[in-house]
């Protein structure tokens, strides 16, 4: 729906499909009600951020994300990535390094509050995000640019607070809860 409402000046056959595929979820689930819950022995802090590449007509792509602590989604958020990214994993990496923050302060609330909470569990579909985090470091020239991105999300994996998978397109466990 944000994406959506940035086409409205000009849209295209796609934002029409888009707009069915919304409308028809939106008519599917209706009568569903949002349901919180959670585990107080099992808590922990479960995100999915994506951030498809160039999305928008100014080439700019956008960064979703979703915040479980148990079942059902208690923070999402969507948005147009800043500037323009020249790669998907570039995009990946600045959508990851902007919302992975809020995952962060999620679970040091979480524990503020007295609670024990393993890593906060971060799905990611992109292999190249992932390893340009894992490593630390770019193995290209062509990513040196966001290098201190991946030194902070590295940062955040070694210290404990948050684990990055991989997770294929469309499979997180979070967002097929919402479906």
């Amino acid at each position: 729906m944000s994406f959506l409402s940035t086409r409205v000046q000009a849209p295209d056959v796609d934002d029409m499909a888009k707009l069915f595929r919304l409308t028809a979820y939106t008519n599917a689930t209706r009568d569903k009600c949002l349901e919180l819950s959670a585990d107080l022995d099992r808590l922990r802090i479960d995100c999915s951020i994506d951030a498809p590449f160039g999305t928008h007509a100014d080439r700019r792509s956008h960064t979703g994300m979703t915040l479980s602590l148990g079942k059902g989604v208690v923070v999402a958020s969507s948005r147009k990535n800043p500037g323009v990214q020249m790669s998907a994993c570039e995009a990946e990496l600045i959508g990851l390094s902007d919302r992975a923050s809020i995952c962060v302060w999620a679970r040091k609330f979480i524990m503020a509050q007295g609670y024990r909470l393993p890593p906060a569990i971060i799905c990611q579909d992109n292999r190249s995000t992932i390893a340009l985090v894992t490593n630390g470091r770019s193995q290209s020239e062509r990513t040196r640019h966001i290098e201190f991105r991946a030194f902070w999300l590295k940062e955040l994996i070694d210290s404990g607070e948050v684990e990055l998978v991989w997770t294929p397109s469309g499979s997180c466990p979070m967002l097929a809860q919402l479906e």
